[in-house]
């Protein structure tokens, strides 16, 4: 199919005013054969005799339910896959995702990277020093309500005497 097209004055002068009627469409019989528009215009009346069925329309028949089923599970195993293989390109430590093997490994080998996982092991570090230094802390409080108690009862035995 060929559309007819005027001259570029004509056209630009309809762009600025706005063209009201459509665009014409002139159909050349004698590019397409002997008998071969007949043939295409039989097609076309084949094809648009009914139009198709919609899915809400079509009837629940066991058959349909099992191949809707079929096909959600397919989805299903598919994004699963997906997400299995998205997995192995997730920081845990940035909490970010990458989509390709370069862009995963190039944040691993970055400075954001490597100053998150430095600041990290700090923490751990000062954590497990607080730690420590809580219970040396709380041993010396301990020792230091014994050696009390025994003064007291020592005290007690003092005073008994």
């Amino acid at each position: 199919m060929y559309v007819c097209v005027r001259d570029s004055d004509t056209l630009e002068l309809e762009l600025q005013t706005g063209r009201t009627d459509p665009i014409p469409i002139v159909v050349k019989y004698d590019v397409m054969g002997m008998g071969r528009m007949e043939m295409e215009l039989d097609y076309a009346e084949d094809a648009t005799e009914r139009r198709r069925v919609l899915e809400v329309e079509k009837e629940d028949t066991e058959e349909l339910r099992q191949k809707y089923k079929d096909y959600v599970d397919k989805e299903k195993a598919i994004a699963k896959a997906l997400e299995d293989l998205r997995a192995n390109f997730y920081c845990e430590l940035c909490d970010k995702q990458y989509q390709k093997h370069q862009e995963f490994d190039n944040h691993i080998n970055s400075y954001d990277h490597a100053h998150k996982q430095r600041l990290k092991d700090l923490k751990q570090r000062e954590f497990a020093r607080n730690v420590s230094s809580r219970s040396r802390k709380d041993e010396k409080k301990q020792e230091k309500a014994l050696r009390r108690l025994h003064e007291l009862a020592e005290q007690r035995k003092q005073a008994e005497w």
